[in-house]
């Protein structure tokens, strides 16, 4: 989800807009970003409750801000997890 800070539609982000020719974004459903999310945390060996606390304290907060305040992507890539038998998903944003 790092990069996806640049599609918030608010100041500082917002003023970075202008220099993109094309602009996309990697959407996930958010049950697989949390086990995904948990999955990454234990195999870097957090115990399961230290895992949960990082993922539920950090990287969630942080993924509804990019999920919801994410703006301006003309294209929106999901993996083939979302859609089996693709590599990725493309779908035109509504804008």
């Amino acid at each position: 989800m790092e990069c996806n800070y640049l599609l918030i539609g608010t100041k500082p982000w917002s003023d970075l807009m202008p220099f993109f020719n094309l602009v996309t974004m990697v959407r996930e459903d958010r049950q697989l970003l949390e086990r995904r999310l948990l999955q990454r945390w234990l195999s870097h060996g957090y115990s399961g409750d230290a895992a949960r606390a990082k993922v539920d304290s950090n990287d969630l907060v942080n993924a509804d801000i990019v999920l919801n305040e994410s703006r301006g992507a003309q294209l929106i890539l999901r993996s083939r997890q979302s859609s089996p038998g693709r590599a990725v998903q493309a779908e035109a944003a509504d804008r």
